[in-house]
């Protein structure tokens, strides 16, 4: 396998993790389902942020500012490689 295609597995099963443990943090920390703390994690990664859900806690507050930042790092890293 060339080293693109290892980088790009390694990039999905990272977000995967990410967004896993996302979701599991924000349903307890929020007390959201786990449908809606999935939909919550996806949104604050893409930046969308469609305004029907925010964080009301302080931990939540700052899981999503850290999911916006490694989101956002994330895609600049891509774009410079």
């Amino acid at each position: 396998m060339d080293n693109g295609g290892f980088r790009l597995r390694l990039y999905v099963c990272l977000l995967f993790l990410i967004m896993g443990l996302a979701t599991v943090v924000f349903a307890s920390v929020e007390n959201l389902s786990y449908v809606d703390a999935f939909y919550f994690s996806i949104v604050t990664v893409a930046t969308v942020g469609y305004g029907d859900i925010h964080p009301t806690t302080t931990l939540g507050k700052i899981l999503a500012i850290a999911l916006i930042v490694a989101g956002v790092g994330r895609f600049l890293r891509s774009s410079l490689e």
